[in-house]
């Protein structure tokens, strides 16, 4: 039996979840910087275990005879998650210019040093899987800087409930907060006009201008409206008046734009029938502008 076999059975534990799930494994790596933090730390354990998390700390094994770096790596190996509790010691003793030779604070330093190793080993699994925890009365300066604190995520726990430690239990429970909606189709979206030129914008101005006059009101008058335009060229404009009058408009001045002098009779009928009157000069002066530019 190999000394892996021997350090895993240390760390041996059969739990299930009231669904028949076996809950996800997580150590606690701590610093013993003061009776009041290991206090919350001790708390910090208790809380997980009765919510659905299956953590492990030393509290667990303290009163026996341990060798204590194999009870740690046979911790860390068995666990999904390795959470260290932020705290001016543990950045301390976990950093990379700790001086040698302490005899305070080996603990941590091994732990570090084993965590660093599995990060680097495999960061891609171990990044979201050792999380810096923060615990009341603590702040992100005691994450030790390997753990990235101010540019990664941090895990704080306002207090020892649900609401106040939300965002670590979801993440070690499997439990995200958001849910992507499944992608639906995409709406149809037409093509944004394209900007119109000057010549267009006199056509839409021209016809704007012929919506207000009343014989546009009915669809017999428009038919002699075209009847009076085309015996101006001689030649038929096939646009019927019952069109409705969106459609009626733009088929009468585009068939007539397209006939040579075909504006310029549609003008000729609007002064007949509304001789001097604003319209009529607006309709004249559109009209002008468009023969101009051919």
């Amino acid at each position: 039996m190999s000394n892996r076999t021997i350090s895993r059975g240390l760390y041996r534990e059969v739990m299930t979840n009231g669904d028949g799930s076996i809950p996800r494994r997580a150590v606690i790596s701590y610093a013993h910087d003061s009776a009041d933090h290991r206090e919350r730390v001790r708390r910090l354990w208790h809380f997980l275990r009765l919510h659905g998390v299956n953590a492990w700390s030393d509290f667990a094994v303290a009163e026996g005879r341990q060798e204590w770096p194999r009870t740690m790596e046979a911790a860390i190996d068995r666990s999904e998650f390795i959470l260290i509790v932020a705290s001016p010691e543990y950045r301390r003793r976990a950093a990379a210019d700790r001086p040698p030779g302490q005899a305070n604070g080996r603990g941590v330093e091994y732990e570090a040093g084993l965590i660093r190793e599995l990060m680097y080993r495999d960061r891609h699994h171990w990044f979201p899987r050792v999380l810096p925890v923060v615990l009341p009365g603590g702040s992100a300066g005691g994450v030790p800087d390997f753990l990235l604190p101010f540019s990664a995520t941090v895990y704080y726990v306002r207090d020892f409930t649900i609401a106040g430690a939300e965002p670590l239990l979801r993440v070690l429970t499997a439990q995200p907060g958001e849910i992507p909606p499944e992608v639906a189709a995409p709406p149809h979206l037409p093509p944004r006009r394209a900007p119109a030129t000057e010549r267009e914008s006199l056509i839409e101005e021209l016809i704007a201008a012929l919506r207000t006059l009343p014989v546009m009101a009915n669809a017999g008058a428009r038919a002699q409206f075209v009847t009076m335009t085309t015996e101006q060229l001689g030649r038929p404009a096939n646009i019927p008046g019952d069109l409705p009058i969106d459609d009626f408009l733009p088929a009468l001045v585009g068939a007539l734009d397209r006939m040579p002098g075909g504006l310029a009779a549609l003008a000729d009928v609007v002064r007949a029938l509304h001789r001097d009157q604003s319209v009529e000069r607006e309709i004249r002066r559109t009209v002008e502008r468009l023969a101009m530019m051919g």
